[in-house]
């Protein structure tokens, strides 16, 4: 991609393998992995990378390192536990719950993507208002929704 594609665009392959072909550094690929089909797909298609960058497809599975790596499963709870402790330290750095909610809130932009029949739920979380709000709204996502295998990439 380049800066004017942002992230609305299809990663421009055709340039990134030229530019891998004559490359003397070491190579990094970073853009749409989002399942680990994809980071398997990526590793199997440029074997000579030096590594791939998960971006977005680890906001929306922060399980996904660890499936691709090493075949294990996610779990809601596992989640859950990661979603609050993260929730509780923004809090206590930013020292205000509106702030921490406020980054949460883009961070289920992408997670969301996680959990199957989500848009009700989603949107009810988009629109909290305060940090009690928020908690319910995410607390009812990880009870209610069923989390996919794999991130289903839709944002």
């Amino acid at each position: 991609r380049v800066r004017k594609d942002f992230y609305r665009h299809s990663v421009r392959r055709e340039a990134f393998e030229k530019a891998l072909a004559v490359s003397k550094n070491p190579v990094s690929y970073n853009g749409g992995l989002v399942t680990v089909a994809d980071c398997a797909r990526c590793a199997e298609r440029y074997p000579q990378l030096a590594a791939i960058m998960l971006g977005q497809g680890l906001v929306s599975d922060p399980f996904l390192a660890a499936k691709f790596k090493n075949g294990i499963k996610g779990d809601v709870s596992v989640l859950q536990a990661f979603h609050d402790e993260l929730f509780e330290t923004y809090v206590t750095r930013f020292q205000s719950e509106i702030n921490a909610m406020k980054r949460m809130k883009e961070i289920w932009i992408y997670m969301s993507a996680l959990f199957g029949d989500n848009k009700k739920h989603k949107k009810k979380l988009l629109k909290s208002k305060t940090a009690s709000e928020y908690r319910a709204a995410a607390s009812a996502i990880f009870r209610e929704l069923p989390m996919l295998e794999d991130s289903e990439g839709d944002w």
